[in-house]
């Protein structure tokens, strides 16, 4: 396939799957609302997962320069490891191309950035419904995706100590359960 289908197939995905984490009590098996979670892509699939990046900012654009990332516009990204604070976080990413994408940025950090600067996908971000769940039912599903994640909550009402979730997202996609130990 050339560059031209590589690029139909994000704009028309084919495969939509359900990425969906339930978040439970691990003594009674009750669902926890308010929980954090976040879903990383994690190393073996085709998201990039802890990849170098370089880091410039024109204003409040930071471009990163991102060799064959195979992300789109509007995916989720994760920045560590710069030393310019104002460029690691959570990003929504825009100016798509083969090896670069955007994002706005506040202040007004040196360009270019500084540090080991890592960039990984994001798959699920958020606080768990009064069903225990969080999900993102547009996850374009390309080939198996794995992924690594944690589940806290530490604030408001009965508190839990962080859990892990590990797992891969397939052509069914992913629902998995983290079950949280009260943080006594």
């Amino acid at each position: 396939a050339d560059s031209t289908d590589e690029s139909r197939k994000r704009l028309y995905p084919l495969n939509v799957v359900l990425v969906k984490l339930n978040v439970q009590d691990s003594s009674d098996f009750s669902n926890i609302e308010n929980a954090r979670v976040i879903l990383e892509a994690d190393t073996g699939g085709f998201l990039p997962s802890n990849e170098t990046v370089t880091i410039t900012r024109s204003g409040s654009i930071a471009t990163v320069t991102h060799n064959g990332h195979g992300m789109s516009d509007g995916q989720n990204i994760i920045i560590r490891g710069s030393l310019e604070n104002e460029y690691n976080g959570r990003f929504t990413i825009n100016n798509v191309t083969t090896n670069t994408y955007t994002y706005n940025i506040s202040g007004t950090p040196s360009t270019p950035a500084t540090g080991t600067i890592k960039c990984t996908a994001e798959i699920l971000f958020g606080l768990t419904d009064s069903n225990g769940e969080v999900l993102n039912n547009q996850f374009e599903h390309v080939s198996n995706q794995p992924v690594v994640g944690k589940v806290r909550k530490a604030s408001g009402g009965t508190n839990y100590k962080e859990g892990t979730v590990l797992g891969t997202i397939t052509n069914n996609g992913f629902e998995g359960t983290a079950l949280l130990v009260k943080d006594e």
